[in-house]
């Protein structure tokens, strides 16, 4: 999607970039970065693509690979990484 589109429809379903700043306590700056292509950020994109109903390789094609999705959270294999990688940062 452009970023044009994926603002109007953020407008859409009510929201703003301010406000979806807000609710993710980042700065308004750093989401429209987001939506304009200039930077990335997980956390944002996954909560545009959650307003849009929409799968996050639709919304950002050039940035996030189709394979990826929201199961990453939900894998067996999940818990067990982010203690591994609290452990390796603890080094």
């Amino acid at each position: 999607m452009t970023p044009d589109a994926i603002k109007k429809e953020i407008i859409k379903k009510g929201f703003s970039l301010t406000m979806i700043a807000d609710v993710l306590g980042k700065s308004p700056s750093m989401v429209s970065k987001v939506v304009n292509g200039s930077a990335t950020s997980l956390l944002i994109a996954d909560c545009i693509c959650r307003i849009l109903e929409r799968p996050i390789h639709e919304v950002f094609p050039n940035l996030y690979d189709k394979s990826f999705s929201r199961t990453y959270k939900t894998s067996k294999n999940y818990k067990a990484k982010k203690e591994e990688l609290r452990e390796l940062l603890r080094r």
